[in-house]
């Protein structure tokens, strides 16, 4: 894998992800507990919550092409 790809299998928090879709903590609330964007707690913090880049990337693009916000 070259350097400047992404990881698949990279996780972020759900609060990054936010933050690169540009949605409002609602609209994040929104995704995740509709299952649209697919989350697994922290080993170390039960709280946090945490997404695969790829799958943030996928909506962000989604978002894109349809010219809609993700939410």
């Amino acid at each position: 894998m070259a350097d400047n790809e992404a990881d698949p299998e990279e996780l972020m928090t759900a609060t990054e992800a936010q933050t690169l879709l540009g949605i409002s903590a609602k609209g994040l609330a929104r995704l995740l507990k509709s299952g649209e964007l697919p989350y697994e707690r922290d080993a170390l913090d039960r709280r946090v919550k945490m997404v695969k880049r790829a799958d943030v990337e996928k909506l962000a693009a989604r978002s894109t092409r349809t010219g809609k916000d993700a939410a």
